[in-house]
């Protein structure tokens, strides 16, 4: 059996073999003054240099597109329309990015992203090149990472430069397998060069009993009470290996909160009840020792997937015996990557010695979120779902980075894609099960959750989806993309606010005085709001889709 070990940091998105420029709508997710693109829902574009001029957009007289017919009548209290806040202008001689996984900083900016002309893909592990800009259009190479570190994620603070990756592959002893250690990077001359130092989590003991293991997720966020890094490891335990002395497990195992269930012969009939059949991406029907999954059972002549039935592994096949996490010796940081827990460390103001720190029997899904504000850290993260079910959200907060609580969520928000401050406030701007865009912003008496999408001038018979959005000291930034699968159309447009409460809607289009093909990134700094958006290709050979750049002044 072989032990197939990819420790790649955005696992997730290194799956997917994207050709440059060709963007549609993206879902991304961010930081403090940082984002990242979620890879689950997203496509990602190689960077491309743009020439051209700017040119000063003038006050538009309308905020429709022609067919943008109705705004929802009521508004949530937690959010309404106004007047653009922001003078916008547009540039085509930006050079450097349009989109970046990670981006972090207020006044000097970072990003981590490929370099020109190369792309993601699930057989080329990126190094990674450190990107610098003063003012979030313009973007310079500083350096390009070496094969000793892969780094994720950077938060600036002070003179220093953090990050969080992962080290080279080793062997493991007596394994096929390799393990990469989870690392701490710090650069004190801004990016150019690079230090790392292991952090506290023992990898090798993962990758030992594992038949794979990967970080699906790091983050990294600092302020002058220090620094915090997070991640979630997860893998797949070779039960074969960890059953006592003359158990097998020859038709698969389910993995279940207390341990495994070792599962019966797959049934000759179909487990699925009446008029339904099983989906692919179910149970396959394995007839080797391996992990098996839930089978959905569709109608497939029901309108939606409501009518979904999910059949257990245990429920399809019969559970033949049940063993706890002690019984295979699986306790300590595997017990904690078989389970999917998050881990935390932290580092006191100025120091590079990370220390781990307690936050709970804490499962997490992706994407990860970590704020730094001025009374501590917040970390969002969603729980992975049961089948079919809703993730939940939630937030732990910490005052000092060591001593973690979680702290009370009225979110109606499946997925968290950006984090900041917002003044001193910390909001997370995501998703809705349906993928409608959410805010959710810190009070004193917690996180309340304020549905975006009515303020989005839509017709009837459109969806709206969260793409790209950017937090920062200037005010924030929402890209949403109105769809009509009917008649297969989509357009984009533009939230923005200043102080999260006052918000204004209008077409992309009409900001680019073009049509647009999509919005890349969104960087909110103290002194603007900058959009990438993408051109529709006029030359059908061009690898990349020319770019503009639009720019928002607060007035």
């Amino acid at each position: 059996m072989s032990n197939q070990h990819d420790l790649n940091l955005d696992d997730a998105a290194n799956r997917f073999d994207i050709p440059a420029g060709d963007v549609d709508a993206v879902v991304s997710r961010g930081r403090t003054r940082s984002q990242r693109r979620r890879a689950v829902m997203a496509t990602v574009t190689t960077i491309a240099v743009v020439t051209g001029a700017a040119s000063f957009i003038g006050t538009r007289g309308t905020d429709g597109d022609g067919d943008d017919t109705n705004v929802a009548a009521e508004v949530s209290g937690d959010a309404k329309l106004g007047d653009d806040q922001f003078t916008w202008t547009r540039s085509e001689s930006a050079k450097g990015l349009t989109w970046a996984p990670a981006v972090g900083g207020s006044g000097q900016l970072y990003a981590l992203s490929t370099g020109p002309g190369e792309r993601m893909s699930e057989s080329v592990r990126q190094n990674g090149h450190v990107y610098r800009s003063s003012d979030g259009v313009d973007w310079q190479s500083v350096s390009r990472l070496g094969s000793d570190m892969f780094l994720s994620d950077l938060a600036p603070s002070s003179e220093r430069l953090y990050a969080v990756g992962t080290g080279p592959a080793t062997a493991v002893a007596g394994r096929t397998a390799k393990s990469s250690e989870l690392i701490a990077g710090w650069s004190d001359d801004g990016g150019k060069t690079w230090s790392k130092a292991a952090l506290p989590f023992d990898m090798k003991a993962v990758a030992a009993k594992t038949l794979n293991s990967s970080v699906t997720d790091t983050e990294v966020a600092a302020s002058p009470k220090g620094t915090l890094a997070a991640a979630v490891v997860r893998a797949a335990l070779d039960v074969p290996a960890l059953l006592p002395a003359g158990a097998t497990a020859p038709n698969g195992w389910a993995t279940t909160a207390t341990g495994v269930d070792v599962l019966g012969p797959k049934k000759s009939r179909s487990v699925c009840p009446a008029g339904t059949t099983a989906e692919k991406g179910g149970d396959p029907g394995q007839t080797r020792a391996t992990e098996v999954g839930p089978t959905y059972c569709h109608d497939e002549n029901a309108p939606d997937r409501s009518s979904t039935t999910v059949v257990s592994p245990q429920d399809a096949r019969g559970v033949t015996a049940s063993y706890t996490w002690d019984q295979l010796g699986v306790t300590g940081d595997l017990l904690r990557a078989a389970r999917g827990e998050l881990v935390a460390f932290f580092a006191e103001p100025g120091s590079t010695d990370f220390v781990r720190v307690d936050t709970g029997s804490e499962q997490a899904g992706a994407p990860l979120l970590a704020i730094a504000a001025e009374d501590g850290f917040d970390i969002v993260k969603s729980s992975a779902p049961k089948p079919m079910g809703p993730a939940v959200m939630s937030v732990l907060h910490s005052a000092d980075g060591r001593t973690w609580a979680p702290t009370s969520t009225d979110s109606k928000m499946a997925f968290a894609s950006y984090a900041g401050l917002l003044g001193a406030t910390p909001v997370v701007l995501g998703g809705s099960e349906q993928g409608a865009p959410v805010m959710m912003r810190r009070t004193p008496t917690g996180w309340v959750s304020t549905d975006l999408s009515p303020l989005v001038a839509r017709p009837a018979d459109t969806e709206v989806f969260i793409g790209s959005a950017g937090v920062g000291p200037a005010g924030a930034a929402v890209s949403v993309s109105i769809t009509n699968e009917q008649r297969d159309e989509s357009v984009n447009r533009l939230l923005t606010t200043r102080d999260g409460v006052t918000w204004h809607d209008q077409s992309v289009d009409e900001l680019a005085g073009r049509k647009v093909g999509g919005v890349g990134m969104v960087v909110v700094t103290g002194e603007r709001v900058v959009v990438s958006t993408y051109l529709p290709k006029t030359d059908g050979k061009a690898e990349t889709a020319p770019r503009l750049t639009l720019i928002g002044t607060p007035r």
